[in-house]
């Protein structure tokens, strides 16, 4: 029986490369499922073959997932790991908002051998039983470049996907995993391995753009806990200011290139300024101040609320009083009306009866 346990769409990307992401339980096992979303998408899925064997043996610590294929090559499977990534590792050893260099150190070690020098590392080194066993430095010594570093200049094939960059002094990587990212290095059993690979280029991209991306995607995941910004990062592994402009702009022209310039451009409308840690202490202040204000204001309020509660009850009462009072002012004058009636009445007969009485007096007197 095949279920369906987790599904992700990507349709802001460009039509080419938009897929369906999902995680499938089939007779127990579970597996992880890219699938094209359009008929111009299926030759992205079948490149995975093609990348994998390109970095298959380019990192002797990292084991890339072997991509199986499915429907005619429209779906590409892999093995569903389970453990943690070495970003979430990275994350757990962020202490007091301090950025965990000796560890994330030895993570870049392990993704970029070639570039790190100097230091101890490698599968064993991000385990979670070693790392609790790390010196909590934040100030080592900054890495060390090992050389083999050219001009690189900007192919067709780089400006088509990176833009056009100027001329730098670099170590040029000939076939790189530009996401291989933390977050897509998974440790499993003692193992590390690729579990995504999607974007792999044979052409040469300076080595210090892919230490950047690495680091920019660590700072964008936990900058909210962190003191320090993206750029003190950046500088203690040797990418400066300048260098840092350039990447950004590789960056961003890479996004264009993957969503779609309409559908990159419409998307960072929406992107936030990124606030530093001052800027939001101060309006945590200014929050507390706000809830205070509107604490007071509230129980005003509910002093006003009982106040106008009474003058209801006052006013439905004198209300219920006038009700009855005219009630009261009705049945007295109807029973003044037929006093009325009835004086009228006694007055008219009562007239009668003394001339009879007085004739009967004069009568009397006569005979007296």
């Amino acid at each position: 029986m095949r279920q369906i346990e987790f599904v992700k769409y990507n349709r802001t990307r460009a039509e080419k490369f938009q897929l369906k992401t999902a995680i499938v339980r089939e007779n127990g096992t579970l597996s992880v499922e890219k699938t094209a979303l359009a008929e111009d998408g299926i030759a992205h899925i079948r490149s995975f073959e093609e990348k994998y064997e390109k970095i298959k043996d380019l990192n002797p610590a990292v084991k890339f997932l072997k991509p199986e294929f499915l429907n005619g090559g429209k779906t590409v499977r892999f093995e569903y790991l389970k453990g943690e990534t070495i970003g979430d590792v990275l994350g757990a050893q962020i202490q007091m908002g301090e950025v965990p260099y000796a560890i994330l150190e030895e993570a870049m070690a392990l993704v970029f051998p070639e570039d790190f020098a100097g230091i101890a590392g490698g599968a064993d080194a991000l385990t979670v039983e070693a790392m609790e066993q790390l010196r909590k430095e934040t100030s080592r010594s900054k890495t060390i470049m090992n050389g083999g570093s050219e001009i690189f200049r900007p192919g067709v094939e780089f400006k088509a996907v990176f833009g056009d960059v100027p001329e730098m002094t670099d170590r040029i990587v000939p076939v790189s995993n530009v996401d291989g990212l933390f977050e897509n290095l998974m440790v499993s059993d003692g193992t590390i391995y690729g579990i995504d690979y999607e974007w792999v280029f044979d052409f040469p991209i300076p080595a210090k753009f892919l230490h950047f991306r690495n680091l920019l995607y660590f700072y964008r995941r936990y900058e909210n806990v962190l003191k320090c910004g993206q750029e003190e990062i950046f500088e203690h592994f040797g990418i400066n200011a300048e260098l840092q402009a350039v990447f950004m702009q590789m960056e961003d022209t890479f996004q264009a290139y993957v969503h779609g310039e309409g559908n990159f451009q419409y998307m960072k409308q929406y992107e936030q300024e990124a606030k530093s840690l001052e800027y939001l202490l101060d309006r945590e202040n200014e929050l507390k101040i706000v809830k205070e204000w509107c604490e007071n204001l509230k129980a005003e309020i509910a002093e006003k609320d009982v106040t106008i509660v009474k003058q209801q009850e006052v006013q439905r009462l004198t209300n219920n009083h006038v009700a009855n009072l005219d009630v009261i002012i009705s049945d007295l004058r109807r029973e003044n009306a037929e006093i009325a009636k009835t004086l009228q009445y006694l007055a008219k007969h009562e007239s009668i009866i003394w001339k009879v009485l007085r004739k009967c007096h004069k009568i009397v007197n006569k005979i007296l």
